[in-house]
Order: structure tokens, then C-alpha cells, then sequence
């Protein structure tokens, strides 16, 4: 009896054995080909023989850059980026040609998660604003503008109000609400245009926030002004099957 026993489970655990490698190697393909799939959408956005855009790195969003109204705009890379929170997109309009400087636009793009979930523990996050004095729960997108907002009012110096505009909806696009205010940077010691423009995203779990940085040079130069919203206007919702993440 124990004799035909013994082999039964020597087989048994020899398939197993087997098996095992077998399934963690399949879930490495699986994990491989959505990583080759993703970077296959992004080359299609981002080439300049098809769409020619910048994708946000969770390919959520995308700005369609062949229909801004100037060509300077630039993509840089991000550090280190991970799809589910932080930097997802920096980029640059510059007068390369002039010899005065600032005269350039910055723009930053970025990811606030509402939660962090770890088998049934969800806990939420929030963003704090030090020159406030608060934290804003990052679910609370119309309270992230509004700290965003007040938060660099606060640190500015030579605050010119009459050029400001408090949180206010934002019509049309992506972008459900903005707002734009003019000083001194407390940090930089530069006069500063800074605008931010923020949503939820479609699926509930983030909030978005542009944020954009007018040098001085261009501050009396209503038509440079525009470049950060003809930016935003360009900004669409990326809709691909083959964007997957583990």
C-alpha cells in the first residue's frame, strides 16, 4: 500500500514544482507585454508622423500640441515617475531667440491620489498648504484650487489683486475651475504670473492639478498670456484599451 502511494505524490509534487515556475512566468509575460503595450500608445501620441502630442505619464491625458497656437513648446522628461500619483507631465514654452531672460512659460501636471488602499484599509490623503495653515483633502479638488491659490497669495509679496482671479469655474475643456494670481515669488524673488487649473478624473480616484509660471518679461504681453490656455485647451482625455497597469 505505501509502495503505490510514494510515487503518486513524488509525481504530484514534481508537476507542482513545474507548475509554479510556469505561472510566475506567465504573469511576468502578461506584465511585459501591457508595459510594451502602454509604451506602444505613447509613441503613437507622441510621434511626430502621428498625433505628435505629450501624454501625461499615466496616458490618462494627453495635450494635442499640433494645434497650439505656437510651436515652442517643449516636453521634458520627469525623474523617476510612477502612474498613479505625482509629476505626470512638465513642459516648456521659451523665446529662445530673445536675449532678455524669463521670457518663458512653465507648466507642471500634477496627480494627487485620493486614497491609499491596502487589503480593506483605505486611508484618504491630503495635501497641506503651509502658508495657509491647513490640509485640504485631495478629494476636495475645489479646496486643492482654492489652497493652491491663497497658499502662493500668501508667500508672494506685492500682490497686485486687480490682476488676480479667485477660484472660478473654468469653461469648457478638461479643467472644471481655475485660478490666476500676480506678485512676487517669495522664493524666487521674481515677479510671476501663476495660474492652476484642476478636475477629477473620470474615474474618481485623483485630482489633477495644472499648475503654470508666466516669467515677468511676458507679464505685459497679453498675447504671450494666452499660450498657458491655448495649452489647456489642447488638454483631451486619453481613450485606449491597450493602456493597463498591474
Amino acid at each position: 500500500m505505501f509502495k503505490r502511494w510514494m510515487p503518486v505524490t513524488l509525481t504530484a509534487m514534481a508537476l507542482a514544482a513545474v507548475a509554479m515556475p510556469s505561472a510566475l512566468l506567465a504573469r511576468g509575460d502578461d506584465a511585459e507585454k501591457l508595459k510594451e503595450d502602454r509604451e506602444k500608445v505613447r509613441e503613437k501620441y507622441e510621434s511626430k508622423d502621428e498625433k505628435g502630442g505629450f501624454t501625461f505619464y499615466d496616458l490618462a491625458y494627453w495635450i494635442d500640441v499640433a494645434k497650439l497656437e505656437d510651436s515652442r513648446w517643449s516636453k521634458s522628461e520627469i525623474r523617476e515617475p510612477v502612474h498613479d500619483k505625482g509629476v505626470q507631465l512638465i513642459a516648456k514654452w521659451e523665446n529662445a531667440a530673445s536675449a532678455v531672460p524669463g521670457m518663458s512659460i512653465s507648466v507642471i501636471v500634477q496627480k494627487f491620489k485620493y486614497y491609499e488602499q491596502n487589503g480593506n484599509t483605505r486611508t484618504p490623503y491630503s495635501l497641506p498648504f503651509n502658508n495657509l495653515g491647513e490640509s485640504v483633502s485631495t478629494e476636495d479638488w475645489e479646496g486643492m484650487l482654492n489652497g493652491f491659490y491663497e497658499d502662493w497669495k500668501r508667500s508672494a509679496k506685492d500682490v497686485l489683486e486687480d490682476q488676480c482671479q479667485a477660484p472660478k469655474k473654468h469653461k469648457g475643456g478638461v479643467p472644471k475651475m481655475y485660478a490666476v494670481a500676480v506678485g512676487t515669488d517669495g522664493q524666487s524673488q521674481q515677479r510671476e504670473r501663476r495660474e492652476w487649473y484642476v478636475w477629477p478624473d473620470s474615474k474618481q480616484i485623483a485630482t489633477y492639478v495644472i499648475s503654470i509660471t508666466y516669467g515677468e518679461p511676458l507679464l505685459a504681453n497679453e498675447g504671450l498670456l494666452e499660450k498657458g490656455p491655448d495649452f489647456v485647451k489642447n488638454l483631451k482625455e486619453l481613450k485606449d484599451k491597450k493602456v493597463k497597469w498591474e
